[in-house]
C-alpha cells in the first residue's frame, strides 16, 4: 500500500478521492491547496485540478482540442501565437493563458511550480468526462505553468494510454462508476430490474423493437438517423431527434447556413455522404430538416434538456434492445464511452452502439457479455466510419427484421447474460482505480 498525500485545488469542495466512492487501495491524505508544503524526500504528492469545477472554462474542447472543433490536422500542434489567434477568431478571450495562469495554485503558485519543476510534486488533470483527441498538450502545460512531464492527464478515452502522447496519460472509468452509482441510487431494491426480467422469463411480446435516442444534434447522429430513415426502419423504433433547434445556441451558426444556402447544403451532405446513393443524400436532406420530433411527430417533451440521468421505463418495457448513438462515431481517434453505453446493463437490455471503434470490445474486456451469441457486432472492429455506418445498419435491419415473439424468445435465451451484466455493472469502482499506474 503506497502513502499518497493528494491536494485539492478547489476553494470549498467535497472528497475529490473519496476511498469509499472509489475503493482506491492505498493510503491518501487530502489537503487543500492552502495547506501546501514541500514534500520530504521519499514523499508522494499530487495536486488534483478537476476540469469541471472552478477551473471549466480553459479546459473546454474549444481551447484543449480545437482539432475536434474545426478540422484542423492532428498531427499539427498549434503554437501558443497560433492558439492567440484562434481564440480570437472563437471571440474568447486572446489571453486566456494570463488570466488563469497565476490562479492554479494559489497561494503557493512560485513554491509549487518549483517542486513540480524538481519532481518533487506531479499534477493530474481530471478530464475524465470527455475522450477528447488531438490534444494540445503544449497549451496545457503553457496554461499550468508546468512542465509536461510533471503532468498527469486523465481522460474518458479508454485507449488514451495508447495515443502516443508526450504526457502521461490514464484511462478512468468515470461513467461506468456513475452509471453503477445511479442505478444503486434510484432503485436500490433492483425493483425496475426485477421487472424487466419477469417480463423476459414469460416471454412477454413488446410492441417495439428498440428505443433511439438524438436530442443533441451531431453529424454521426444524421449519418445513422439518415440510414434509418432510408431504409424505412424507424416505424418498430420509439425514437427522438432534435435536430438544429431553435433554442439550442451550440448549432446556431449551422441552423442558419441550413436555412439559408442552399449550396451550403449541397456541399455539407455531399461531405458526409461521400460516394453514398442518391437516396442516402436525399434521406440525409430530408432529416437535416427535421426539428424536435419524437416517433415522426412533433415532440411533446423538450428534447432541449439533456437526460442524462433519467431512465424512461414506459419505453424500456415496451421495447427489446438499445441502439445507442454515442458522443462521437471517429475514425480510431478515441474511444470514449458516456453513459449510454452502460444504462442497458442497468436496465437489463441487449444493445447495438453507434460510436467509436472498439467501444463494444471494451465492454467485453470489462467483464460485460456483449451478446455476441445472438448480435453481430462486427462493425465495432471497422476503422472506417463509413464501413462502420453500414455494418450497424445491417445488425439492425437484421434484428428488426425478426417478429416481436421471436424478439422476446431470444431476450429469453439471453436472460443468464443479462443478469451477470447487471452483477458486472455493481464491480465497476473495482477497475481503472486512481494511482493504479
Amino acid at each position: 500500500m503506497r502513502d499518497i498525500t493528494l491536494y485539492n485545488t478547489e476553494d470549498s469542495y467535497t472528497s475529490t478521492v473519496d476511498p469509499a466512492w472509489h475503493k482506491i487501495p492505498h493510503n491518501i491524505v487530502q489537503k487543500h491547496i492552502s495547506n501546501y508544503t514541500t514534500p520530504k524526500a521519499g514523499e508522494e504528492v499530487y495536486i488534483m485540478i478537476s476540469a469541471y469545477k472552478k477551473w471549466h472554462t480553459p479546459f473546454t474542447m474549444d481551447f484543449i482540442s480545437p482539432i475536434m472543433c474545426d478540422g484542423r490536422d492532428s498531427k499539427n500542434k498549434m503554437n501558443m501565437l497560433e492558439l492567440q489567434t484562434y481564440y480570437k477568431e472563437l471571440r474568447l478571450d486572446s489571453d486566456v493563458i494570463s488570466k488563469y495562469k497565476e490562479e492554479f495554485f494559489k497561494p503557493h503558485s512560485n513554491k509549487i511550480r518549483t517542486d513540480v519543476t524538481s519532481g518533487k510534486t506531479r499534477v493530474i488533470l481530471f478530464h475524465a468526462l470527455e475522450g477528447y483527441y488531438g490534444i494540445n498538450f503544449n497549451y496545457i502545460s503553457d496554461i499550468l505553468g508546468i512542465p509536461k512531464e510533471s503532468i498527469i492527464y486523465i481522460s474518458g478515452d479508454a485507449k488514451i494510454s495508447n495515443r502516443g502522447y508526450d504526457v502521461e496519460c490514464h484511462f478512468y472509468n468515470y461513467w461506468e462508476r456513475s452509471s453503477k452509482t445511479f442505478a444503486e441510487d434510484h432503485d436500490p431494491k433492483n425493483i425496475h430490474f426485477n421487472k424487466q426480467l419477469e417480463l423476459i422469463t414469460n416471454k412477454t411480446i413488446r410492441p417495439y423493437h428498440n428505443t433511439f435516442y438524438n436530442r443533441q444534434y451531431r453529424d454521426h447522429r444524421l449519418q445513422l438517423m439518415a440510414s434509418l430513415h432510408r431504409d424505412n426502419l424507424l416505424s418498430t423504433m420509439i425514437w427522438s431527434w432534435g435536430g438544429l433547434k431553435k433554442e439550442d445556441p451550440n448549432v446556431s451558426v449551422l441552423r442558419n447556413l441550413v436555412k439559408t444556402d442552399p449550396q451550403f447544403v449541397d456541399s455539407y451532405i455531399a461531405y458526409l455522404s461521400s460516394g453514398e446513393s442518391l437516396k442516402t443524400t436525399a434521406a440525409m436532406k430530408e432529416v437535416l430538416n427535421w426539428e424536435h420530433i419524437q416517433n415522426g411527430e412533433p415532440s411533446i417533451e423538450d428534447l432541449n434538456i439533456n437526460l442524462v440521468w433519467t431512465l424512461n421505463f414506459d419505453h424500456i418495457y415496451n421495447v427489446y434492445y438499445q441502439l445507442i448513438c454515442e458522443t462521437w462515431a471517429t475514425g480510431g481517434q478515441t474511444c470514449f464511452q458516456s453513459e449510454k453505453a452502460y444504462k442497458p446493463f442497468i436496465l437489463g437490455q441487449p444493445f447495438v452502439q453507434w460510436g467509436d471503434p472498439g467501444a463494444v470490445g471494451i465492454l467485453r474486456d470489462g467483464g460485460y457479455d456483449t451478446y455476441d451469441n445472438w448480435i453481430d457486432h462486427s462493425y465495432d472492429l471497422l476503422s472506417n466510419t463509413q464501413d462502420r455506418l453500414d455494418g450497424v445498419n445491417h445488425t439492425v435491419t437484421k434484428l428488426n427484421s425478426m417478429s416481436l415473439a421471436d424478439h422476446a424468445e431470444m431476450l429469453y435465451e439471453m436472460r443468464h447474460a443479462i443478469e451477470h451484466n447487471f452483477h458486472n455493472l455493481s464491480q465497476a469502482e473495482n477497475n481503472h482505480c486512481l494511482f493504479d499506474w
